[in-house]
């Protein structure tokens, strides 16, 4: 898994890095018809959703275990993955 690929130029980035809560802050508003991937450090689906709207934020109930995790931000226009940090 790449972290921070991108096919496209968007500037969405994930805030706090590292993180302590479920709540991770994509600093990208809005996106639309959006698919959401959490995998964890060996390739494995920890989360995935597709949502019509994502403001500023989402919530990562999976993630509980401290960690590295990627997020993979997919849609019409984007298609980019993320590296994060649970403490």
């Amino acid at each position: 898994i790449a972290a921070n690929t991108s096919d496209d130029n968007t500037n969405i980035s994930i805030a706090p890095n590292p993180s302590t809560g479920n709540t991770i802050f994509i600093t990208r508003q809005p996106l639309y018809n959006t698919t959401l991937t959490v995998l964890n450090i060996i390739g494995k689906v920890m989360q995935i959703g597709t949502y019509e709207k994502i403001n500023q934020s989402i919530e990562l109930p999976a993630i509980t275990t401290p960690g590295i995790y990627f997020l993979k931000v997919e849609n019409e226009n984007i298609k980019k993955t993320l590296r994060f940090v649970v403490h």
